[in-house]
C-alpha cells in the first residue's frame, strides 16, 4: 500500500536502507526475463572493461519505475521515496523515466547513492526538477569509499535538469568514485560565482575523489564558473579512457575557463575518447590546466573547442600558486582548436585565430617516456613570440618529436631540438639573408635572401636527410666516433657557432657527387677539433665544398689540416678563415691531391690561410698543392710556418715561413686580378737551378697576369727574386756575396767584396754580443748567457748560429756561467784568418736567500737519543751545496709534531747569502707489552664475570673494548653465555703512540640445568584437577600439568632462557613427560534374591539401584550415565529345589570416561515355603550373652586409670564437655599433662626427672608455641658427657614462617655455650633453627644441626627459635644422590641454587664461590663491595683461607678440602691417612688425612681422591653438609 502521507522532507532524511529485490516496473513482474549485459553495453572491442563472455556479464537486479503520480518504486514495491530515490549497495536498471523533485534546502541530490550501486539507465531519462544536482555520491560510516557505476545497454538514455532549474549531473564528495560506461550527462547548469556552492555543469569531481570514463557523453552542459563539463579539484582525478565530451561551456562576465574539462588543483589523465565542441569565455575551451594541476595525455583528441585564450589546451598558474603540468606521448591530437571561433552545423568551432595548445610564458609541455607517434599532431601558441630569443616549448624530446609541432600562427616559426632534448621555437625570418653572407659580385651567386632552417644539436645536424639551407642555434660537438655528412645542395649557416669534431675522425666530409656550401653570418663560427691534440682534418671534400665564411682552425692531421681536396674533389673559398690548424706531412691548411691523372681542384677568391703549420721538415704549413689551384680578388696566404710554435691563441708563429708549396710541375693559375691587399707566399718543391728561373705561376687563357699580380707573391726562402715573363711568375736564384769583417769592442760590421752586389753600400749589416740585463745579474741558479744580436740588414749568419764562447780568468767554461762571479762572454765571425772576435764582461752576484727551503728528512722516532736527521737546503727547486751553510739542532729528544729545531747559519764566499731555521717532528716509538689473557672455564652465573686477566705495558696505558671502539681501562665484563671478543690496546705516553689493537677470544659456558625428574605417582581419576609435580622454576617452564580427566596426556618443560642455559644432556629442546590419569574404579555390586520353591524367579528387566544392585565409587555427584542390565546364569534358574539356584551377574553399566566398571555377582537362593501361623513372620533372640558397661552421666564425667607396661600411670579423666585430660606419671617421678579440648586445642606440660620444664600449646587454628626451662643439672649433666640438653618439649616443623612452631628455651644463669637439642617430629636435612631477635627480625641459625629425633644448636643465653622445613624444591637434585646435603646447605643459604627451582649440581664452582660459601658459613659480614666476592675474597686472604687469587677459575677437589680444613684453623689429623693419589708432600695432603679422619671424603672409589678433578656443585654441598655435622 502506498504511503502517500508521508511528507516530501520526511521522506529525503530518512535515508531508508533499500535491500535489492525482484524487478517490478508498473506492477508487472520481470523475474522472468533479468536485465543483464556487459557494463559497456555490448560486445564491441573495448579492452578496458575486460573479456566479453557470459561470465563477465552483470545482472540487473532491481527495477526502478516511477508511477503517474511521481512516487519512485524500487523493486517489488515493498520500499518506496516519494519524487526522491535514496539507493543501498545493489544493481539497479530504469524500467520508466523518471521525474525527480527534492526540496532545495536539503543536503540530498534527487538520487543519493552512500553505497555501491550499479546503474543501467536502459534507454531512459532521469530529468530533475529541483535546484540541486542529480547524483549525490557521498561516503558513510559503512562504506567510505562508495562507487556509482553508470551504464546504459540501449543508448539514449539521459541524466539532465529541466530547464527551469539549476544543478550539476554528478557531485562526488570526499572519496567517491563514479564509473562511466555509457549513457548521457547533458543539459545541466550551474550558477557561478567563486564563493557559490557549485562547480561544473556535467561532473564535479573534489576532496580525493575518482572519475573513470570509459564511454557515453557528457554535452551541453553549462557552467557560469569553470569546468563546463567536468570540473575536478581538490586532489581529485579523472581518468578518460573513451566517451565524449563535448558542446559544454563555461561562461560568465568575469571569465571563466576549461569549457570541457577544469583541473583546479587535480589530475587528468586521457588514454582515448574525444574532447570537442567546447567554449570558454576565458581560457581553455578544451582543457584548463590551473594552479597545481596535471594534465597527462597519450591518446584521444582535443579538436574544434574554442575560447577566449588557449582553445584546445591552457596550460598556466599565477606566480606562487603551484606549478601546471601537461605530459603529451603516444599519438594525440590537439588541433583546430581556435579562439573567438564560431559554433558549425556539426558543433565544433572554426574562424577566428587558431589556438590549439596555449603556454604561459615559462610553461612547457613534458614529452612522456613512451614519446610522440606517427599520429600525433600538437599545435603550439605561446604568450610571448620568439622575437628577440627562442622559446623552449617542450622538454625531454627526441629528434622524431619535433615533426610532431606546429605553430598556430603559421609557418613564420620553426622547432628544433637541442642537445638536452628540449625543443624550441625560433622566428623562421629571424634568419635570412643570402648565402653569401654579404654583397659580392665576384661570384655570380644571386643575393636573395634565403630561408633557414634551425639546427640545434649533433643529433639534428646529423639527422639531415635532404639538401637545403640549415643554420646552427647552438654548438654542436659531434659524439660516438661520427662524421657529419651533409647530402647534396646543404647550405649551413655556422650563425657564429662551433662544430667539434671527434678525435679519430673528420669533421665533415663531403661525398662523392654531393655538394656543401659554408657561410657564416656571424663571423665567429668555426670548425674544429677543439684544443685538443685530436686528429682529423676540419673538411675532407671528396665532391664540392663552397666557403664564404668562418673559420676552419684547430684541426690537426697528417695531410690537410683545414681542408683536404681528395683528386676528385673541388674546393672553392670566396671568405672566410684558415687558421691554426696542422699536420705533419703536408697541407697544414688545405691540402690538394692528385691520383692517376685526376687532380683535386682549389680556387680562392677571397678569405686568408694563415698561421697554419707543418711539423715535418718537409711539407707545407699553408697550401700543398698536386692538383690545380687558382686564384683571383683578396688571396692572403701568409704567416704558415714549418715547425712552428702554437700559442695560447691556437695560432703557429716562429719556426720558418712555409705557405704555398708547389709539387712537381704545379703551377699557380691567376684566372683575375689579384687586390693591392693580397699576399701569397710560394716555395717549389725543388729548388731553381742555375738552368734559369722556374715558372710558380701563369695567367689563364683570358687573363693577363699584371705587376700588381706580381707583387702579391713572394718566396717563402729567403734571397730568391720574383721575375715576370711574359704571362707567367718565376723565382730565381740568389746573389752570391763575399764578406770582409771588421770588429769595434763588442759589434762586428760585414761588407761584401763581389763586383756585382746589389747592396746599398755593399753593407751586410752588423752582430753584436751583449751582457745580461743587470737585474738578471743576480744567482738564480740558471746560466746567465749573453745575447747576439744584429741588425736589421744583417746577411751573415743568423744570431742563432753564432757560437758564444765563456771564460772566468784565463779558464773556457763549457756554458754559460751559473755561479756567483766575473766572466767574459766572446763571439767571433768569419773563417780562418778573416775571423774577427768581440767581447763582453759582467759580474754575477750571490743571491741573498733569508728564508730557504729547509728540507729535513724524516723518520726520527723516540728512543731516548738526541736527534740529527739530514738536512737539505734549496732556494724553490735548487739544492744548495751543505758547504754554504751550517746546521745546529735544538729540543731533538723528546717525541712531539714540530717541535725539534733546525737553525741554519750562513758559510761566506758561496752562491748565497742563506739562514733560517724550521721544525721537525720525532715521531712517537713503537708501544709494548703483555698481552692480556682469557679467563677459562667461564660459565654463566646470572651475575656479571670479568673475561680476562690484565695485561701490562710500560709504555703507556692498558686499554680494553668489547666492541673495538669504545676502549678503557677498566676489565670487561660478560654476564650471558657465548662468544666475547675482547680488544686492547696501548694508549701510548707522550713519546709511544698507541698500538693497533688485538683480541682475544673468550667463552662464557651456557649454565646446565637438571632435567627433572618424572613424578612417580600414579594418578587416578578424581573428580578434581591433579598436578604432574614438576615444579615451575625461573629457569624453565611447565605446561600441561595440570589435568582432570582420565587419559594421557603431554607435560612440556621448556628452557626459558635457551641463550644462557642447557639442560644436564647439552641440549636444549624442550622436554615432554607422560602424564597419566588412569579411570576411577567403580564397583556395581548385584544384590542377592531369595524365591520359595516352585514360585517364579525374581523379575530382573527393570532394575533399580539401592533395590537390585548398588553403585560405589562414584565421585562426587557423579551418577552412572547408563544402569546395568541383570541376568541370572543359568537363564532358567531351577526352583524345583532349595538351595543357590543361579548367580546374578551384571554388564552394560556406564558412567563416562572417567570410570572403569567392575562387577561383583549376586545370588538367587531358593527356599521351602513355611507353613502359615504366627502371623507370617519370625524373630531370632537368646542364646548369646551380653556385655554392658557403665557411662557416665552428662554432668559427672568419666575417669580412667591405666598402668602402662613400663610402670608408668596414665590417669585420663573426660570431662562433660569434651575436655580430656591425660597425666602420666614416670617411675623416675617426672610427669606429663596434656589436655584437650573439644575445639582441637591442646596444651602439654613436661617436667622431667632433672627438674627440667616445658610447655606447648596448640591453638584450634594448629598454632604451636613452646616454652622451656632447662635445669642446671640439665646442662650440666650433658656437658659432662659431651652431649647436647634434650628439651622436654617437641614439636612438628612446617615450611611455613608464618605457622611455623616458636620454642622459648630458657638456660640457667652463666650456663654458656649450651648444645641444645629440640625434638622435632618429621626432621630432616632441610630443617632450621630460626632465631627469632627481640625486635622481631629473624635470622636462620646456621649451625642449627639436624639429628636423628630433632634439631640441634648452640645457644649462649636464652633464646626463641623457629623450627622450620626450609627445603629448596630443586627439580634437578629430587633424585640426585647428593640431595640430603644440598638439602642441608641451601637451607641454610651457604650454598643458594641457580635459580629458585635449579640447583645444578653437577655444575663446576669457582673459587670465588668457595670463598663466599665458606665466608658465609662463619658468619662474615658481606655486603658492599665494588664486585660480589670482594668482601669474601678479602674474608679468605685475612683467614689464611686462600690467597685470593684467580678468583674465576674453576675449583677442585684437592683445592676444597684444603681452604675447609684452613677455615677449621688447620686441625692435625691423627692417622694420616690418604689416599693413593696424593702425594704426602703434597699441599692438600694434611687436609684429606683431616677430611677422612672426620668424615669428610671417602674417595671417588679404588683407593683414590682425584684431586685434580673439578669439583662439583653437589660435592661441594656433600663435603659442607659432612664437616658440619
Amino acid at each position: 500500500m502506498k504511503k502517500r502521507g508521508l511528507s516530501l522532507f520526511l521522506a529525503l532524511a530518512l535515508c531508508l536502507t533499500l535491500l535489492p529485490a525482484a524487478a517490478f516496473a508498473n506492477g508487472e513482474s520481470e523475474t522472468s526475463t533479468l536485465h543483464t549485459h556487459y557494463l559497456c553495453g555490448n560486445a564491441e572491442a573495448c579492452s578496458h572493461v575486460g573479456d566479453h563472455n557470459e561470465d563477465s556479464k552483470t545482472t540487473f537486479a532491481t527495477a526502478i519505475t516511477q508511477d503517474e503520480n511521481g512516487y519512485v518504486w524500487v523493486g517489488d514495491g515493498t520500499q518506496e521515496q516519494p519524487y526522491q530515490c535514496v539507493l543501498s549497495e545493489g544493481t539497479y536498471y530504469l524500467a520508466t523515466d523518471l521525474a525527480l523533485e527534492a526540496p532545495s534546502n536539503t543536503q540530498f541530490g534527487s538520487i543519493q547513492i552512500m553505497e555501491n550501486v550499479t546503474l543501467c539507465l536502459n534507454g531512459h531519462t532521469i530529468t530533475v526538477k529541483a535546484n540541486r544536482e542529480a547524483f549525490k555520491i557521498t561516503k558513510s560510516v559503512d562504506t567510505p569509499s562508495p562507487t556509482l557505476t553508470l551504464t546504459d545497454c540501449q543508448g539514449g538514455g539521459k541524466i539532465t535538469h529541466d530547464s527551469s532549474f539549476l544543478g550539476n549531473g554528478v557531485n562526488l564528495s570526499e572519496n567517491c568514485n563514479f564509473i562511466m560506461y555509457g549513457g548521457s550527462i547533458t543539459g545541466n547548469t550551474t550558477p557561478g560565482g567563486e564563493n557559490t556552492t557549485w562547480r561544473s555543469g556535467g561532473v564535479w569531481v573534489r576532496d580525493n575523489s575518482t572519475f573513470t570514463m570509459y564511454g557515453g557523453s557528457i554535452t551541453d552542459n553549462t557552467t557560469v564558473w569553470n569546468g563546463g563539463g567536468v570540473y575536478v579539484q581538490d586532489s581529485g582525478k579523472f581518468y578518460m579512457h573513451g566517451g565524449e565530451i563535448s558542446g559544454n561551456n563555461a561562461s560568465s562576465n568575469s571569465g571563466s575557463s576549461g569549457g570541457g574539462v577544469h583541473i583546479g588543483s587535480g589530475a587528468f589523465t586521457m588514454t582515448g575518447g574525444m574532447i570537442s565542441g567546447n567554449s570558454a569565455s576565458n581560457n581553455g575551451g578544451g582543457v584548463h590546466i590551473s594552479s597545481g594541476s596535471s594534465f597527462t595525455m597519450t591518446g584521444g583528441s582535443i579538436t574544434g573547442n574554442n575560447a577566449g585564450t588557449g582553445g584546445g589546451v591552457y596550460v598556466g598558474s599565477d606566480v606562487g600558486y603551484g606549478n601546471s603540468i601537461l605530459t603529451l606521448s603516444g599519438a594525440v591530437q590537439i588541433k583546430d582548436n581556435v579562439c573567438n571561433g564560431t559554433k558549425g552545423s556539426n558543433g565544433n568551432y572554426s574562424g577566428g585565430t587558431t589556438s590549439n595548445v596555449y603556454l604561459r610564458s615559462g610553461k612547457t609541455i613534458t614529452i612522456g617516456t613512451n614519446h610522440l607517434s606517427s599520429d600525433a599532431s600538437i599545435g603550439v601558441t605561446t604568450q610571448n613570440l620568439p622575437t628577440n630569443e627562442d622559446i623552449a616549448i617542450a622538454t625531454g624530446a627526441n629528434l622524431d618529436d619535433k615533426q610532431y609541432f606546429h605553430s598556430d600562427t603559421g609557418e613564420n616559426y620553426l622547432f628544433y631540438v637541442t642537445s638536452d632534448g628540449t625543443i624550441c621555437m625560433t622566428t623562421a625570418n629571424a634568419h635570412d639573408h643570402p648565402i653569401c653572407g654579404a654583397s659580392c659580385s665576384h661570384n655570380g651567386s644571386s643575393h636573395t635572401n634565403e630561408t633557414w632552417q634551425p639546427i640545434g644539436s649533433a643529433e639534428e645536424l646529423t639527422a639531415i636527410q635532404n639538401g637545403g639551407c640549415y643554420y646552427l642555434t647552438d654548438d654542436v660537438t659531434l659524439s660516438n666516433r661520427s662524421v657529419w655528412e651533409p647530402p647534396s645542395d646543404t647550405f649551413l649557416c655556422l650563425n657564429g657557432h662551433t662544430i667539434t669534431g671527434v678525435a679519430g675522425k673528420d669533421t665533415i666530409n663531403v661525398g662523392s657527387g654531393r655538394s656543401f656550401t659554408m657561410t657564416d653570418c656571424q663571423g665567429s663560427g668555426k670548425i674544429t677539433h677543439g684544443s685538443s691534440d685530436a686528429v682529423g682534418c676540419g673538411v675532407k671534400v671528396i665532391g664540392s665544398f663552397t666557403m664564404y665564411s668562418g673559420s676552419i682552425t684547430g684541426n690537426q692531421n697528417y695531410d690537410g689540416g683545414g681542408v683536404r681536396v681528395e683528386a676528385t674533389g673541388s674546393f672553392t673559398m670566396y671568405g672566410g678563415s684558415i687558421t691554426g690548424n696542422s699536420v705533419s706531412g703536408s697541407g697544414g691548411g688545405v691540402y690538394v691531391s692528385a691520383q692517376d691523372g685526376t687532380q683535386g681542384r682549389f680556387a680562392m677568391y677571397g678569405g686568408s690561410i694563415t698561421s697554419n703549420n707543418v711539423s715535418g721538415f718537409v711539407g707545407s704549413g699553408g697550401v700543398c698543392v698536386y692538383g690545380t689551384m687558382t686564384v683571383s680578388g683578396s688571396v692572403r696566404i701568409t704567416d704558415n710556418v714549418n715547425r712552428g710554435s702554437k700559442g695560447d691563441n691556437g695560432i703557429y708563429t716562429g719556426g720558418t715561413a712555409s705557405n704555398v708549396r708547389l709539387v712537381g710541375r704545379t703551377t699557380i693559375t691567376i684566372d683575375g686580378p689579384l687586390t693591392e691587399d693580397s699576399q701569397i707566399g710560394v716555395a717549389l718543391a725543388t729548388t731553381p737551378t742555375t738552368a734559369g728561373p722556374t715558372t710558380i705561376a701563369t695567367g689563364a687563357s683570358n687573363y693577363t697576369v699584371t705587376d700588381t699580380d706580381k707583387a702579391a707573391f713572394f718566396s717563402d726562402k729567403e734571397g730568391y727574386s720574383l721575375i715576370r715573363i711574359g704571362n707567367e711568375l718565376k723565382l730565381k736564384l740568389p746573389h752570391t756575396h763575399s764578406w770582409t769583417y771588421t770588429a769595434s769592442g763588442a759589434t762586428i760590421t760585414a761588407k761584401c767584396d763581389a763586383a756585382d752586389c746589389t747592396l746599398a753600400g755593399a753593407s751586410g749589416g752588423s752582430v753584436t754580443i751583449t751582457a745580461p740585463e743587470a737585474d738578471a745579474l743576480t744567482y738564480d741558479s740558471s746560466p746567465k748567457a749573453a745575447a747576439v744580436t744584429t741588425s736589421g740588414d744583417w746577411l751573415g749568419a743568423s744570431a742563432d748560429n753564432i757560437r758564444i764562447t765563456y771564460k772566468q780568468g784565463e779558464t773556457t767554461l763549457p756554458t754559460a756561467p751559473t755561479d756567483a762571479g766575473t766572466y767574459t762572454a766572446g763571439i767571433t765571425v768569419g773563417e780562418g784568418g778573416g775571423a774577427v772576435p768581440a767581447s763582453v764582461e759582467y759580474t754575477i752576484a750571490p743571491k741573498e736567500l733569508t728564508d730557504p727551503t729547509i728540507e729535513i728528512a724524516s723518520g726520527s722516532v723516540y728512543d731516548g737519543n738526541a736527534k740529527t736527521p739530514n738536512v737539505t737546503v734549496k732556494d724553490g727547486e735548487n739544492t744548495i751545496d751543505p758547504s754554504e751553510y751550517t746546521v745546529s739542532y735544538d729540543n731533538n729528544v723528546s717525541a712531539g709534531e714540530n717541535t725539534a729545531t733546525v737553525t741554519i747559519t750562513d758559510n761566506a764566499n758561496g752562491n748565497y747569502t742563506v739562514s733560517g731555521s724550521a721544525k721537525f717532528s720525532i715521531a712517537n716509538a713503537d708501544s709494548a707489552c703483555t698481552a692480556p689473557t682469557p679467563i677459562t672455564a667461564l660459565t654463566y652465573t646470572g651475575e656479571a664475570q670479568p673475561l680476562i686477566n690484565a695485561g701490562t705495558t710500560a709504555d703507556g696505558t692498558m686499554q680494553y673494548s668489547t666492541d673495538g671502539t669504545h676502549y678503557g681501562t677498566t676489565i670487561p665484563i660478560g654476564k650471558n653465555a657465548g662468544e666475547y671478543t675482547v680488544w686492547y690496546k696501548v694508549a701510548g705516553d707522550g713519546n709511544h703512540s698507541d698500538t693497533t689493537p688485538a683480541s682475544v677470544s673468550v667463552t662464557i659456558a651456557k649454565a646446565k640445568v637438571e632435567i627433572p625428574a618424572a613424578d612417580p605417582t600414579q594418578f587416578t581419576y578424581s573428580g578434581d584437577e591433579q598436578t604432574y609435580t614438576l615444579a615451575a622454576s625461573d629457569l624453565y617452564t611447565v605446561a600441561g600439568n595440570v589435568r582432570k580427566s582420565a587419559g594421557t596426556y603431554t607435560v612440556t618443560v621448556t628452557l626459558k632462557d635457551a641463550e644462557n642455559y642447557v639442560w644436564s644432556n647439552n641440549t636444549a629442546t624442550a622436554k615432554t613427560f607422560d602424564f597419566v590419569i588412569a579411570k576411577a574404579p567403580v564397583t556395581v555390586t548385584v544384590k542377592d534374591k531369595s524365591a520359595y520353591t516352585y514360585d517364579a524367579a525374581p523379575d530382573l528387566s527393570k532394575p533399580e539401584p539401592d533395590k537390585d544392585y548398588t553403585v560405589s565409587g562414584l565421585i562426587g555427584e557423579d551418577k552412572l550415565t547408563t544402569a546395568p542390565t541383570l541376568a541370572y546364569d543359568p537363564a532358567a534358574p531351577d526352583l524345583t529345589k532349595t538351595g543357590e539356584a543361579a548367580k546374578i551377574t551384571a554388564s552394560g553399566a556406564s558412567a563416562g570416561e572417567n570410570y572403569e566398571i567392575t562387577y561383583v555377582d549376586g545370588k538367587l537362593t531358593v527356599t521351602s515355603r513355611p507353613s502359615s501361623g504366627g502371623g507370617g513372620s519370625s524373630s531370632s533372640g537368646g542364646g548369646g550373652g551380653s556385655s554392658s558397661s557403665d557411662k557416665p552421666s552428662a554432668s559427672t564425667g568419666k575417669t580412667e586409670t591405666t598402668t602402662n607396661p613400663d610402670g608408668s600411670v596414665t590417669k585420663t579423666e573426660t570431662k562433660s564437655d569434651g575436655t580430656v585430660t591425660e597425666i602420666t606419671t614416670n617411675k623416675d617421678g617426672s610427669t606429663t599433662k596434656t589436655e584437650t579440648k573439644p575445639d582441637g586445642s591442646s596444651k602439654t606440660e613436661v617436667k622431667d626427672a632433672s627438674g627440667s620444664t616445658g610447655t606447648v600449646k596448640t591453638d584450634k587454628n594448629g598454632q604451636t608455641t613452646a616454652e622451656t626451662t632447662l635445669s642446671s643439672k640439665a646442662v650440666e649433666d650433658a656437658k659432662k658427657n659431651g652431649e647436647a640438653v634434650k628439651a622436654p618439649v617437641a614439636v612438628e616443623a612446617s615450611r611455613d614462617s608464618n605457622t611455623a612452631p616458636t620454642v622459648k628455651v630458657e638456660l640457667p644463669k652463666n650456663a654458656g655455650e649450651t648444645a641444645v637439642e629440640i625434638p622435632v617430629s618429621n626432621v630432616k636435612p632441610g630443617t632450621v633453627a630460626v632465631l627469632v631477635h627481640p625486635d622481631g627480625t629473624e635470622e636462620i641459625v646456621k649451625n642449627s644441626l639436624p639429628t636423628e629425633d630433632g634439631i640441634r644448636l648452640t645457644m649462649d643465653g636464652s633464646a626463641t627459635v623457629k623450627i622450620m622445613d626450609n627445603s629448596k624444591d630443586f627439580i634437578d637434585t629430587r633424585a640426585h644422590w647428593a640431595k640430603d646435603a644440598i638439602d642441608f646447605v641451601s637451607a641454610r643459604g651457604l650454598v643458594n641454587g641457580i635459580s629458585d627451582t635449579i640447583y645444578a649440581p653437577n655444575n663446576s664452582t669457582t673459587r670465588a664461590q668457595l670463598w663466599t660459601i665458606l665466608a658465609r658459613q662463619n658468619d662474615a659480614d658481606l655486603t658492599g663491595g665494588s664486585i660480589w666476592y670482594e668482601k669474601a675474597q678479602n674474608w679468605a686472604k685475612d683467614k689464611g683461607v686462600s690467597d685470593g687469587a684467580n678468583p674465576n677459575a674453576a675449583i677442585n677437589r684437592a683445592q676444597m678440602v684444603t681452604m675447609l680444613w684452613r677455615a677449621m684453623g688447620q686441625p692435625a689429623a691423627a692417622s694420616g691417612a690418604s689416599f693413593a693419589d696424593v702425594p704426602a708432600d703434597s699441599y692438600y695432603a694434611q687436609a684429606v688425612a683431616w677430611a677422612i679422619e672426620n668424615g669428610i671424603t671417602a674417595g671417588v672409589g679404588n683407593g683414590k681422591f682425584d684431586p685434580d678433578a673439578a669439583c662439583t656443585r653437589g660435592q661441594i654441598a656433600t663435603f659442607l653438609y659432612r664437616y658440619m655435622k
